[in-house]
Parts: structure tokens; C-alpha cells; sequence
């Protein structure tokens, strides 16, 4: 190998460890999960939790009553089930005692006596309204009518068609819909306090011969499902999922110790212990009191720990500080601040 070429060889090993570098930053950026929780999005129904559940009207009312019981009775938060509500022994002989039809829409006035005997603050009425239809359809297909066998050049032998014939297969094309109107009447005034309309649909296609589509029954509990998660989101507070992306610059770090305790704590948060991550960065932050990174992590930290205020005051120290608009720093103030209104909310929907 001539100079030139050894030349040449080293500077493309360096472009290749400088590219690996640059993509094992930017691709290795940490992130962490964790359940936080969100209140209900519609707070009047949220702060009913002494309810029943009247019979719904529509041809699958009788069966989705018991789907909605059941959905509020599963509502747990802090161990605890967030609704008390009403058995259905004793909504029944109310209602026969006011002889009204075990499924039915009733007007509110009604509802709101029903209420008042069976001792619920808020009562739910409302119709359900369902349908899973077929459409049949034809499609094209080329089939293989005769086959014959080709060797590669590593001598291998297969089977390759040498003629095709055009075929027509019969298909079928599955609709589902759902749509539920919940109404909420407050029992002490008879007034529907809260309503809406939550509707899901799906679609399944399949073909002769081929893979087969969900039955009726799967279809329609499929609606069914995603129309009542979503009522459930609305009426009592909800768990979610949050993803956070830490941060690992260093370049306005100057303090070898605060470098060491950012990277290892990030090595921590990896490897799901925040408890130490948060505790690495707190030490690190004395030795660099105004290094993004810390600051941005303790923020991460502190919203983990549902402490919003804390990590708002963090945010606000790094925004301070930029010369230009840091993405993921105005994103975590957006964030932040909803938390703070919904800890609000949070607080009166738990209130008893």
C-alpha cells in the first residue's frame, strides 16, 4: 500500500468514526415513560360520583347498559373506585314501582325521581344506536395455470409459472357503526347537565380463498369498545402514557463532576431508576448552576414526581437564558402549564 493510499484509507476511517459518532448522538437520545394522571375532559360529569345508570333505549340498550355499568364501576384511581353506583337490583324496583318500561327513553323530570329513590346524585339516560352490514364485490386475480422448473446459476432448482390465466374471486366488504348518546341528569335540579354523541365505525374487506374477516360480533364489539373509552375519557379522570426525551449537552458544562453526574444519571434514567437519575442531577447542578441539560432533566424529574410548579420555574430559568427558541424547551413549557390547569380540575373531580 503506497502513501497515498494509507492516506486515503485513514481519512475515510476517521469520516466513518465522525459519522458514527454524530449518528450514535443523535439516535440515542434517552427517554423515559411514565402513567400520569388526567382529569376528565368534561369536569361537570367528572364531579357525579353517586350515579346510576338507566336502561338505554335502542335495539342493543338492554346489553350496553351493563357494558356502561360496568366501564364507570372499573374506574380505580389511587386504589380506590372513583363511582358509586347504584345496583341494578334496586334501579329496577324503582322503576317498577313508578311503572316505567325496563328500557326506554324517559324524560329528565322522570329520570331525576328515579334518582331521587335509589339515592344517586346524577342518573344516566340515553339510546344506542348500532349496525354491521355486508356488500358483496367481485375482484380480478392471476392465477398460475402450469408451472415449470428453472435451475440458477448455483444449480438450485425451482418452480416459476409459465402461464397465467385471469380469474374472478367473489369478496365481501364489512361495515360496523356505533354511536351512543349518554345524557346526564343532576337528580337534585332534573337537569341534563351533560350530553354528547360518541360514534366508531370499521371496515374489514376479504376475499375467497383468502385470509377471513372478523365475524358480526367482533366487528360490532369493536365499535362498541372504542366508543365507550372514549366516554370514559370524557366522565372521570383517565391514566396516560407520557414520553419525555432527556437531554445530554454539555458544551455549556465546564465542571468535570457536574459532565460525570449528568451522564451517569443518564445512564440511570436508562436503565428505569429516575429515582437515582434525579438525585445525580441535583448534586450536578451546584457545579453548574446554569447548564441546560441539568436544568431541563430536574424539570423531567420534577414532572415525573407531580410537582408541575417546580418544574415550570426550571423551564422558565433555561428560557431565560436562550438566544433562540428551543424546541423541546417551549414544548415542555406548553406541557407544564396544561398540567398545572389540569391538577386543577384534577383536584375538584377527586374532591368529595
Amino acid at each position: 500500500m503506497t502513501g497515498k493510499t494509507r492516506g486515503k484509507s485513514r481519512v475515510v476511517k476517521a469520516a466513518v468514526a465522525v459519522f458514527l459518532a454524530l449518528l450514535a448522538v443523535s439516535g440515542c437520545a434517552t427517554t423515559i415513560k411514565t402513567n400520569v394522571l388526567m382529569p376528565g375532559r368534561v369536569s361537570q360529569a367528572a364531579q357525579f360520583k353517586s350515579i346510576a345508570v338507566m336502561p338505554l333505549d335502542g335495539p342493543d340498550g338492554t346489553a350496553f347498559t351493563s357494558v356502561v355499568e360496568s366501564t364507570l364501576a372499573s374506574v380505580i384511581i389511587d386504589d380506590k373506585q372513583y363511582f358509586q353506583i347504584v345496583d341494578r337490583g334496586s334501579l329496577d324496583k324503582a322503576m317498577e314501582e313508578m311503572k316505567l318500561s325496563m328500557a326506554g327513553v324517559v324524560d329528565a323530570n322522570t329520570a331525576a325521581q328515579v334518582g331521587k329513590m335509589v339515592g344517586a346524585k346524577g342518573i344516566y339516560t340515553g339510546l344506542v344506536t348500532s349496525s354491521v352490514e355486508d356488500s358483496r364485490y367481485t375482484e380480478n386475480r392471476k392465477k398460475c395455470s402450469s408451472y415449470r422448473t428453472v435451475t440458477d446459476s448455483k444449480g438450485k432448482k425451482s418452480q416459476e409459472c409459465s402461464r397465467w390465466y385471469d380469474s374472478t374471486v367473489n369478496c365481501t366488504k364489512r361495515s360496523a357503526m356505533f354511536s351512543f348518546t349518554p345524557k346526564l341528569v343532576e337528580v337534585e335540579s332534573s337537569r341534563i347537565i351533560f350530553s354528547n354523541v360518541y360514534e366508531d365505525t370499521a371496515q374489514a374487506k376479504g376475499c375467497a380463498g383468502e385470509a377471513a374477516i372478523p365475524d358480526q360480533q367482533q366487528m360490532k364489539k369493536k365499535v362498541q369498545e372504542a366508543a365507550v373509552q372514549k366516554f370514559r375519557m370524557d366522565v372521570a379522570p383517565y391514566y396516560t402514557v407520557m414520553t419525555f426525551t432527556l437531554k445530554d449537552g454539555t458544551s455549556d458544562i465546564t465542571a468535570e463532576a457536574a459532565k460525570t453526574k449528568l451522564k451517569d444519571g443518564l445512564k440511570f434514567a436508562g436503565g428505569n431508576r429516575m429515582d437515582r437519575a434525579c438525585a445525580l442531577w441535583s448534586e450536578a447542578k451546584p457545579l453548574a448552576p446554569n447548564a441546560i441539560s441539568i436544568l431541563f432533566n430536574l424539570g423531567i424529574c420534577a414532572e415525573t414526581q407531580g410537582k408541575p410548579e417546580v418544574a415550570l420555574a426550571l423551564y422558565q430559568q433555561i428560557d431565560k437564558t436562550l438566544t433562540k427558541p428551543d424546541d423541546s424547551v417551549s414544548k415542555a413549557l406548553a406541557r407544564v402549564n396544561e398540567s398545572i390547569e389540569g391538577r386543577k380540575k384534577l383536584g375538584s373531580q377527586m374532591a368529595k
